[in-house]
């Protein structure tokens, strides 16, 4: 009868690059880079973050990485991943296994009627034919400007909606980390915008999508 190997890994090794794998998340990890890397997409961190996994660029080239974000959100879909911004680094995306109860929708606030177009980029609302174009976003004085602007149509009267568009803002753009760390303005680039919209809706409740 064969003893098992007490020196190799518990998960064998990296068929991408050849790194032992000691636990199930280094084996999902490990995952998560064969997909990016068959892809075409190479430069790239992959990292456990408690029950998600942390994917930063190491491309000082951003345009080889980020022009295709629904490209890059689908490929980890079918991996068997949610994919959302990272509120805490606006560089990182943070990816979860689909069957982690924890993830996607359950983390949505309730967003007051708001529902995200993808094809078009904006926040639309039932009740009015409103909506916030979410590439102009990128700035805090642009986000505030649709807020304001919000208050005085039809939805004005709609605490719901207001606060909802808030949220609904915060979910997708992540407003405190990409957008005013410590009450620091800062602005988000157009392919940074576009990588949360697609994240958002990969992981959004599909009553929040148009």
């Amino acid at each position: 009868m064969t003893q098992p190997d007490s020196n190799r890994p518990a998960f064998g090794f990296s068929r991408f690059d050849g790194r032992p794998l000691n636990t199930e998340r280094d084996q999902q990890a490990d995952s998560i880079r064969a997909t990016l890397h068959a892809a075409g997409l190479r430069d790239f961190h992959v990292n456990p973050n408690d029950d998600r996994f942390s994917i930063a660029t190491t491309s000082e080239d951003t345009r080889a990485t980020l022009d295709d974000p629904v490209r890059f959100a689908a490929l980890m879909t079918a991996a068997g991943y949610f994919v959302t911004g990272d509120r805490d680094d606006d560089q990182a995306l943070l990816a979860s296994p689909t069957d982690d109860a924890t993830l996607p929708g359950s983390k949505f606030g309730d967003w007051g009627g708001w529902r995200l177009d993808l094809s078009a980029a904006t926040l639309e609302h039932p009740d009015s034919e409103y909506w916030i174009e979410l590439g102009t976003c990128t700035t805090p004085a642009e986000v505030l400007s649709w807020i304001a602007q919000a208050s005085y149509k039809r939805l004005g009267n709609d605490d719901r909606a207001l606060a909802g568009l808030v949220r609904a803002l915060d979910d997708i753009l992540h407003l405190q980390a990409t957008l005013c760390p410590g009450g620091e303005a800062r602005t988000l680039a157009p392919e940074q915008i576009e990588t949360r919209i697609a994240a958002a809706a990969q992981a959004a409740p599909a009553s929040y999508l148009v």
